[in-house]
């Protein structure tokens, strides 16, 4: 019963649809059978309501044979009543502006004025009433009232630049195919995955292969691969989807009628369907796309994207970079080279420097099979023509894309990947801005960009430039500002925020599309923008001298300098030293965060390129440099070129100055550390006693000067085994260091551990190691535990428990000193040769529960390592060996007797149990003195 009553009201609507549409013709065809000036509207009306009139007539003649004792379907029902409604609504729009005889000639006139109001709203119902008639025409050409759904043939319209050689990814592939096709997975309405990550991650070749595998294992009846870089992309793609799936066999009057047509078949299809809607890249000018997604829960959909708002359409996968294997192992396939391990090790390298990015992996291997060339050859390639390895593409590259709306399919490289997600960023306007900020910050290093740079920087400027406006406020930073930039940039992949205002926001760039950036602006801009970074990481420098700041901040400022020195050298190449004629104040801050930083060698090197610049440009500041200069060679080891720079910069300037100026006296002090260093202690006694005498005359006995040659002259005090006038002097620079700059800034930690030696000396070991270990502490977490400081610390320490007897300490400290000096200073360099020589005595006279055959085995290579340079070890004494020696015998009585010598001194109690230290001290001042890390006469090997 229920049957025929759906049939009966079915019918009866079919009549009712019939007989408004013939009413509507007829009155629109009576009009313009007296109005020749017939609306543009009035005659879209008259070409689709015939059409409409055929298809529903057919329906009426079928209803009597194919819907007799069926149940209509929901959905031509509502098809056949939808059309009545925008119908009806287009005839009473009609009778408002068609004339009637009797109306005079002004009505007529304001009926066709209201008449633009009303063609506006007709066109609508046009459109709406033209989804319905592809409903019903699919109704029509198809089985009726069919009680479910039947399966469509099977069709895969897939693209054909799929790869031919595809490699790993297989994690992604199991999460796609876990969502998409599990039963465990319970889901309402389609499944949807959202693969997004930068351009040249592979997102599209994943998608692929998923529907090339999904094809051959029957997980999807059909597949269809969508163009989605526009709307207007999606709607070809629906047009040829719907041709495919009526088999040409319907006239489709226009594209909606095309596009309704598939979402109803695929609707209605009782089989599996996968939709893959590719380079969906700009979801903000496409915010309607799920109107075209098919009705019903039987399909799924991929997108690949990279802007991260496309992440709210379903499961969203960041697609990362390859693994370095398989990175590896595609490049030896492009480049058609055997995988063999020397060329492993090589593609390794090559995939590395690459950023393991898939795009530039196939480019690289494409451009050395295309050539011929060895991998190893790929390095200097890379060096010396980067934009032209990165821009290659052969002529049958599977990477291919329309640029905005375009038919014609172009070649994607690396470059223009990335130059298509820059186009997405911001406005017109903005968008000149905000690449000026991404080319300065890839002149920085690339991993740690943070906000704090770019403030220090811009309210430091005098004068703001244009392209500040997308960082600044009415003239003052914005940091919401460059926290919005920051993330819009990141939705476009083109760069990856770490910290994103807490406490600062952080931003990293991939190393390619530094390189991209640098590379896209020509030589004159790139000088340009590489003169901006170096001021913008020089006036952050500056800050972090004078206020202090934290180890990790000073390490991050390092690798800013060590990318700007990088820069400099690829931008300026041989005309390097040319940059020194505007980059004097950087150089001379740069060099001095290197020397901080235990950074000797590169300190030196500026240092001597600055000196020769204003050696011959007669800069006034020579004579300080020159002092800098000196005290980086000493830190070097290079004593003999050192001591003659000092002599002549003291000459020069007890010339200029006279010898009691406080510069002049520096140079005297920088002699006098030269000469202890070089064992010449009575010199070096003289000299320090002299400058102190004319330093309290003139400074004060409490000035930072002062205190400074006190703390020189107590260790070469205690060099001459003057223990108790040693002591003296330490804790007389102690207690001003304790007022000055607090327990636990380096200074002061050198006073101390310069104590700890003469408590050693005094054998008064348990204090001496205590004091060692609490320097040791807060000398790693203040520098870092691969600090010069640091580890002479360690090295000294290891002397103190080798005296003590403590072998395995003794030998752990030792080893942790030899290997980082080895690493930070070289083989030549003193330090290292001194702890070599620890570990060796060590390891070849006493044990420490390791058989001695294989104590002695390291041996030969630490002594091979040292001696292959040429340079002879240093030996310990007989007189040391014999008293270490009394020292383990006397070890009971010294532990007696330490009560007391605690009771006696008390300087042991200067440093607080362990916590942890305040990270910030105050940093040493930006001039020619010796900087405070700079302790030599703390060793006492």
């Amino acid at each position: 019963m229920a049957e025929a009553i759906a049939t009966l009201s079915l019918v009866s609507s079919i009549v009712s649809l019939v007989d408004i549409s013939s009413r509507c013709l007829t009155r629109l065809h009576e009009f313009k059978s007296v109005d020749t000036h017939t609306p543009a509207v009035c005659q879209d009306i008259l070409n689709q309501l015939p059409t409409l009139l055929e298809i529903v007539q057919k329906l009426k003649a079928r209803s009597s044979g194919d819907l007799l004792g069926q149940t209509p379907q929901a959905g031509l029902t509502s098809a056949v009543d939808g059309c009545i409604r925008q119908i009806h609504k287009i005839d009473r729009l009609i009778e408002k502006w068609t004339p009637s005889g009797q109306e005079s000639h002004m009505k007529r006139l304001y009926k066709a004025i209201g008449s633009v109001h009303n063609d506006r709203k007709i066109m609508e119902a046009l459109g709406i009433l033209e989804t319905y008639k592809t409903t019903l025409h699919m109704y029509l050409t198809t089985s009726i009232g069919c009680s479910s759904p039947k399966p469509m043939a099977s069709i895969y319209a897939l693209p054909s630049r799929q790869l031919t050689y595809f490699v790993g990814r297989q994690d992604i592939f199991q999460t796609i195919s876990h969502h998409l096709t599990s039963t465990a997975v319970n889901l309402v309405g389609h499944r949807v995955v959202v693969l997004t990550g930068m351009g040249g991650q592979g997102k599209t070749q994943i998608a692929l292969e998923y529907c090339k595998r999904s094809q051959v294992s029957n997980n999807f009846q059909s597949i269809f691969w969508i163009d989605a870089s526009s709307e207007n992309a999606v709607i070809r793609s629906y047009s040829n989807f719907a041709e495919n799936l009526s088999n040409s066999a319907i006239a489709f009057p226009d594209d909606k009628s095309r596009i309704s047509y598939v979402k109803e078949c695929l609707g209605r299809s009782s089989g599996r369907w996968l939709l893959v809607f590719d380079n969906f890249d700009r979801p903000d000018r496409f915010s309607n796309v799920k109107e075209y997604f098919p009705l019903g829960n039987s399909g799924a959909l991929i997108f690949t994207s990279r802007h991260t708002e496309s992440e709210r359409l379903g499961l969203s996968i960041a697609v990362p970079g390859m693994t370095e294997d398989e990175s590896s192992q595609l490049l030896l396939y492009r480049s058609k080279k055997d995988e063999v391990p020397e060329n492993l090790v090589i593609a390794k390298r090559i995939a590395q420097k690459l950023g393991y990015l898939p795009l530039a992996i196939d480019q690289a291997g494409s451009y050395l099979s295309s050539r011929r060339l060895p991998l190893e050859s790929f390095f200097e390639h890379e060096t010396n023509r980067k934009d032209v390895i990165l821009r290659h593409t052969p002529a049958l590259w599977e990477y291919r894309k329309r640029r905005s709306d375009s038919e014609i399919e172009t070649s994607m490289s690396v470059f223009t990947t990335f130059e298509m997600s820059l186009d997405q960023v911001g406005d017109d306007e903005e968008r000149t801005s905000i690449i000026h900020f991404l080319t300065l910050a890839a002149f920085l290093d690339n991993s740690h960009i943070g906000e704090g740079l770019f403030r220090t920087h811009l309210l430091s400027m005098a004068t703001k430039l244009e392209w500040t406006s997308c960082l600044m406020t009415d003239g003052q930073w914005d940091s919401y500002k460059f926290q919005d930039l920051v993330a819009s940039l990141q939705a476009h992949s083109l760069v990856e925020s770490t910290d994103l205002g807490f406490p600062e926001t952080n931003l990293s760039i991939h190393p390619l599309i530094r390189d991209w950036l640098r590379l896209r602006i020509p030589d004159d801009q790139q000088l340009h923008h590489l003169r901006e970074a170096i001021q913008l990481v020089t006036a952050t420098v500056g800050k972090q001298r004078r206020q202090g700041t934290t180890l990790q901040a000073r390490r991050r400022m390092i690798a800013h300098i060590d990318a700007c020195m990088e820069s400099t050298r690829e931008v300026l190449s041989s005309n390097y030293d040319w940059a020194f004629s505007y980059l004097e104040e950087s150089a001379d801050a740069f060099a001095s965060a290197y020397n901080d930083h235990g950074r000797f060698e590169d300190a030196a090197f500026l240092y001597k390129s600055l000196y020769s610049y204003q050696t011959h440009a007669g800069s006034p500041h020579v004579l300080r440099t020159a002092m800098n200069l000196a005290n980086a060679l000493r830190n070097q080891g290079h004593y003999s070129h050192a001591e003659e720079l000092y002599l002549r910069i003291y000459t020069e300037r007890t010339r200029r100055l006279g010898p009691l100026h406080a510069d002049t006296l520096r140079a005297s002090e920088g002699l006098a550390v030269i000469h202890s260093l070089q064992e010449k202690f009575m010199q070096a006694d003289k000299e320090y006693s002299q400058i102190l005498q004319d330093l309290e005359r003139t400074n004060g006995r409490s000035d930072s000067d002062t205190i400074r040659i006190v703390e020189g002259l107590a260790n070469i005090r205690r060099h001459q085994s003057q223990y108790m006038e040693a002591e003296a002097l330490y804790e007389r620079a102690l207690q001003e260091r304790l007022k000055s700059s607090g327990p636990r800034h380096p200074d002061t930690l050198r006073c101390v551990e310069g104590l700890a030696i003469v408590y050693r000396h005094q054998q008064r070991f348990e204090e001496s190691i205590d004091l060692y270990q609490r320097v040791l502490a807060n000398l790693e977490l203040a520098c870092g535990v691969d600090h010069p400081d640091t580890l002479r610390t360690a090295f000294n320490l290891s002397i103190a428990y080798w005296y003590q007897g403590n072998d395995g300490q003794a030998d752990a400290m030792a080893k942790r000193a030899h290997e980082g000096f080895r690493a930070l200073l070289g083989l030549e360099h003193i330090d290292t040769r001194r702890a070599a020589e620890q570990l060796t005595e060590i390891r070849r006279n006493y044990g420490y529960q390791q058989p001695r055959s294989m104590r002695l085995q390291e041996i030969p290579e630490i002594f091979r390592q040292h001696q292959c340079q040429s340079v002879p070890l240093p030996k310990v004494s007989k007189n040391d060996k014999s008293l270490r020696q009394v020292q383990r015998q006397r070890l009971p009585e010294v532990s007696e007797n330490i009560r007391i010598q605690q009771q006696m001194s008390p300087s042991y109690q200067v440093l607080e149990p362990l916590g942890v230290p305040n990270p910030e001290f105050i940093a040493s001042s930006h001039s020619d003195s010796l900087p405070p890390q700079s302790r030599p006469l703390s060793r006492d090997a």
